[in-house]
């Protein structure tokens, strides 16, 4: 329950805050407080999650990676790279979205489908800061799909599953702005990290038979260059 004790805790945290005087010892202190312990890393929960639904997480991201250099090489475009720093904020998003039970950009119910300011902020609150490139400072990618896993090795399932969300991505090519979002954050000149985390959600299971049917929320965070 990592992720339930440090979002109440910063809930807690920020209701105080907002009715302390400003800029006073105690306002600061709850104010540092209140920073980095949404930069708390949540790894530990991730990889017990992964364990307990027999994926290879590490197979999953370097498979994720490498589909999209695949598809950069062909425009000569530089290599993606993985940087630990939007570890937090890609599985934070993923978990939040299996807790709601939807996967969309919006962090607040009236928010419009992705408001670019107000997720900036939701990033630069995690620690997340990327540099302006051209206009492009961040972007994030959303999936939602499933599998069925019938052995106790469902790394192959979970990968099968989640090409068809890339090639999604990919079909994208030929749209406008911003239907093809996706695309372009694949193939934008001026990105240059990326993480991608899974929260995983079982929906069925037969013990009998061996089967089980999972439900999963990808998010993919992209950042230009940090700061």
């Amino acid at each position: 329950k990592w992720y339930e004790y440090k979002d109440k805790l910063v809930k807690s945290l920020t209701r105080v805050h907002k009715k302390m005087t400003k800029w006073t010892k105690k306002y600061l202190i709850i104010e540092w407080i209140i920073i980095n312990t949404k930069k708390i890393n949540l790894n530990k929960i991730a990889q017990k999650e992964y364990s307990e639904k027999n994926v290879n997480i590490n197979t999953i991201k370097n498979t994720w990676l490498n589909w999209h250099n695949e598809a950069r090489r062909k425009w000569w475009l530089p290599p993606y790279s993985y940087d630990t720093r939007l570890d937090n904020s890609a599985f934070e998003w993923s978990y939040i979205s299996r807790k709601k039970w939807v996967m969309e950009h919006k962090r607040n119910y009236f928010d419009k489908y992705y408001d670019y300011n107000i997720i900036e902020k939701w990033f630069n609150d995690r620690g997340v800061n990327c540099k302006v490139k051209n206009w492009t400072t961040s972007s994030e990618s959303i999936g939602q799909f499933g599998y069925y896993c019938n052995d106790g090795e469902c790394t192959d399932e979970l990968l099968k599953s989640l090409r068809k969300i890339f090639d999604m991505y990919m079909a994208e090519v030929w749209l406008p702005y911003p239907q093809n979002a996706h695309y372009k954050a694949i193939m934008h000149r001026d990105i240059s990290k990326l993480w991608l985390w899974i929260t995983i959600q079982e929906s069925f299971t037969d013990t009998y038979e061996n089967y089980r049917s999972f439900n999963y929320y990808a998010t993919t965070h992209y950042c230009t260059e940090f700061k």
